[in-house]
């Protein structure tokens, strides 16, 4: 009787074995989602068939660049929601945090923020960071100079944006090579240095005379149009400083090949407008826009009833509801003449 029992217990620890081989965990699946562990952890799965859920951490307030103030308080936020937060103050080791933390008793020196996010399912985020100096007395109405250690290639006719915590220059003309230039770099003014834009993806070609914008929908710049020398350009790339790679812009219903024209950004858009091209027989002044959504990566023409003429060299400003041109070069005239887009 004891040997069928124990022959019973065998033959029910192996439907166990089996049973849990078929339904336990989950196995991560490598080839579809290769992302790296972060901290030890695989981004944790929802179920067998599913991708881990990416998280992303923002900071949502933060003291200015520079301050005489020896405290600095900060709010974040994560997507998707909810997550748990980990800080680190000038690498000070990584703490669990709450929003709002703030920080206190802080030495006159530049300063490092950090927090990541930790998702429901076990993804982390990768750090979302900030850095500002605190002074003894504040800085105001003076010059300082921006090193050139690890600084960008000489260059003009490039163009730059300001993302709210560095400065972006890409593009130009180089007068010691002769050549357009499909290079840039990143500049952090509190602690001082420069850092490269990679040519990770598909970089847009060498240019310059393009127009550059700096999406806060997304946290992305966006590049578009320009001139070699030779040909203008109805192309354009988007920049991601987070993963500092590049992304193609849609192609699809895009603008006419232009350069010299200007982009202004809506807050959830950003429209370009004028600019000229040349072909074997003629320079166009061009007096036609359309406005471009990042996230859906679409092109929409704008109404060109009613304005300017066309025109490159011109100035464009967005006050919130209506973007506005005026002045500009055609040949050999200068104008003063403008008009008034209300989206």
């Amino acid at each position: 009787m004891k040997n069928i029992l124990s022959f019973c217990e065998s033959i029910l620890a192996l439907f166990c074995l089996v049973l849990l081989a078929a339904c336990g965990e989950p196995v991560r699946d490598v080839s579809r989602d290769p992302s790296p562990a972060v901290d030890g952890q695989f981004p944790g799965l929802e179920s067998a068939a599913s991708y881990a859920v990416r998280v992303k951490a923002m900071i949502k307030t933060r003291p200015p660049l520079t301050t005489t103030s020896s405290s600095a308080e900060f709010s974040f936020s994560c997507t998707p929601r909810p997550c748990t937060f980990k800080c680190n103050l000038d690498g000070g080791g990584w703490k669990r945090c709450k929003s709002p933390k703030t920080y206190g008793r802080l030495a006159e020196a530049a300063h490092i923020f950090q927090v990541k996010a930790t998702s429901r399912s076990g993804a982390i985020s990768k750090p979302a960071k900030y850095r500002w100096i605190v002074y003894a007395t504040s800085p105001i109405d003076i010059w300082l100079p921006i090193t050139t250690s690890g600084a960008p290639t000489e260059r003009l006719y490039h163009s730059a944006v300001w993302t709210g915590t560095e400065m972006i220059i890409w593009g130009g003309f180089s007068h010691s090579d002769n050549c357009a230039l499909l290079t840039g770099g990143r500049y952090d003014p509190p602690t001082d240095p420069w850092a490269g834009t990679y040519p990770n993806g598909p970089v847009p070609s060498s240019r310059f005379y393009n127009s550059t914008d700096w999406a806060e929908v997304n946290q992305k710049m966006m590049v578009w149009g320009g001139w070699d020398y030779f040909l203008s350009f109805a192309t354009g790339g988007i920049y991601d400083p987070l993963s500092d790679s590049w992304a193609e812009t849609s192609t699809g219903n895009a603008p006419r090949a232009r350069s010299r024209h200007r982009a202004v950004w809506t807050g959830t858009e950003m429209i370009i407008w004028g600019g000229f091209y040349e072909d074997d027989a003629d320079i166009h002044f061009l007096n036609t826009g359309l406005q471009y959504e990042p996230n859906g990566d679409v092109w929409t023409p704008i109404s060109h009833i009613n304005a300017p003429s066309g025109r490159p060299c011109h100035t464009a400003v967005w006050t919130g509801q209506i973007m506005m041109v005026w002045g500009g070069k055609v040949f050999n005239k200068f104008l003063n003449t403008g008009g008034r887009y209300f989206r």
